[in-house]
């Protein structure tokens, strides 16, 4: 009788760990990756040049003199792929960071340094950046964040 007793408990722990397995594989596959510090500043930088028309904010963002409002643009926001970038190792304070914009095929690369919090050093548009990154470096569509500015 004890065995019959010790043989159902194994089983309910046994069912209890792989019911719990599957709800965490499950978590991890929907949840969305969480951006870093540097990514969220290089889309706050991209949306204020490219989506909101905001050279103030795009200025702020910049370390250079370079004065942004002169090239803003005003469109609709739109679903945006970002990575850090493989081209560059990544330090404390310095990354660079890839932002991709799937419905005209192009892309950005800006180099990010922590100066009072993090700031774009360098911005160049790509045409082609993901099919660039993908035959390259073998960056696959798990290897991007999908952000909606």
């Amino acid at each position: 009788m004890e065995a019959l007793v010790m043989k159902k408990r194994a089983m309910f722990a046994l069912v209890a760990l792989l019911l719990l397995g599957a709800v965490f594989g499950i978590y991890q596959l929907l949840s969305k990756p969480s951006l870093t510090d540097a990514e969220k500043a290089a889309i706050e930088f991209y949306s204020a040049l490219e989506f909101d028309g905001d050279g103030k904010t795009a200025n702020e963002l910049h370390i250079g003199d370079t004065d942004w409002t002169e090239f803003v643009t005003k469109k609709p926001k739109e679903v945006l792929k970002v990575s850090i970038s493989p081209m560059i190792p990544s330090t404390d304070t310095r990354v660079q960071v890839l932002v991709y914009t799937t419905s005209d095929d192009t892309g950005c690369i800006l180099d990010m340094v922590k100066e009072n919090g993090w700031k774009v050093n360098k911005y160049k548009n790509e045409k082609g950046l993901y099919s660039y990154m993908a035959s390259t470096f073998s960056m696959r569509e798990a290897d991007w964040k999908e952000v909606q500015p």
